[in-house]
């Protein structure tokens, strides 16, 4: 099945050059991805439908308490897909295969070194927004079913076409995104530290939601920061100037690769 599916985006791609520029676009996008189910995410973290009065302050807690449980565990989620990334056997990306011929655009192109040492394997992509699109589920099914709809769509779909993951990696990693969560969830949203947190964000939300903000611009980035920092620390100390350019430089491209 995968094999199939990846000669038949290879035989799309390159015959509309500005559509093949346009899905790469899609889906290096972080105002399109994370941004878009935070944003969505949000509005059930504001206030319920039936307006903010005493009686749906405490549905408003337990909608909060299940988000919150919900960003996390896609987090953890996140951590996992890189951990079997770097565990399982290494798995080439479509687009780097020879044999598939992908004419993919030249942007992504650039991107072939740093790629190459990225296993497809699974999505991490589809972990951690699939665990978002299950969150929301959790607190209003349509918004829930539609966040599937869209990360489908516009997330998966593109990183699909251009050969950035095989089928079965994006399969994989939905299902590991929407299994964290449903456990992380029934295991935290209840919770005394949860139920504190909920509770906070009405009684101190000048400092709480600052800290929330910081940790769903992460999420909506694809942990883009932490994963630099974490390169940056596998670095030596004490480089020279040309060393520590090239490792901005290698930092920098990094981050362009973390979004694709």
């Amino acid at each position: 099945m995968d094999e199939t599916i990846s000669r038949v985006m290879a035989l799309l791609l390159g015959r509309a050059p500005g559509f093949d520029a346009f899905m790469l676009t899609v889906s290096a996008s972080n105002l399109l991805k994370g941004a878009a189910l935070i944003a969505a995410a949000s509005c059930f973290w504001i206030a319920p439908a039936g307006g903010a009065t005493p009686g749906n302050r405490i549905g408003l807690a337990a909608d909060r308490a299940i988000l919150a449980s919900a960003m996390l565990a896609s987090c953890v989620g996140e951590v996992i897909a890189l951990a079997l990334a770097k565990l399982m056997p290494f798995r080439l990306r479509p687009f780097l295969q020879e044999d598939l011929a992908m004419h993919v655009p030249q942007g992504l192109r650039d991107l072939a070194p740093r790629m190459m040492e990225q296993s497809s394997f699974p999505s991490d992509h589809a972990v951690l927004f699939f665990a978002m699109a299950t969150g929301l589920l959790l607190v209003n099914r349509r918004a829930g079913w539609l966040a599937y709809a869209y990360v489908a769509t516009v997330i998966a779909l593109p990183r699909l076409y251009l050969g950035l993951h095989f089928a079965s990696d994006i399969l994989v990693g939905g299902m590991i995104g929407v299994i964290v969560v449903l456990v992380g969830v029934r295991l935290m949203a209840d919770s005394a530290p949860m139920r504190w947190l909920a509770a906070q964000t009405f009684e101190r939300p000048v400092l709480v939601n600052p800290v929330l903000m910081l940790i769903t611009f992460q999420i909506a980035t694809m942990l883009s920061d932490m994963r630099d920092f974490a390169d940056l620390a596998g670095h030596l100390t004490g480089l020279d100037d040309d060393s520590a350019q090239i490792t901005a430089l290698n930092t920098a491209a990094s981050g362009t690769a973390h979004s694709l």
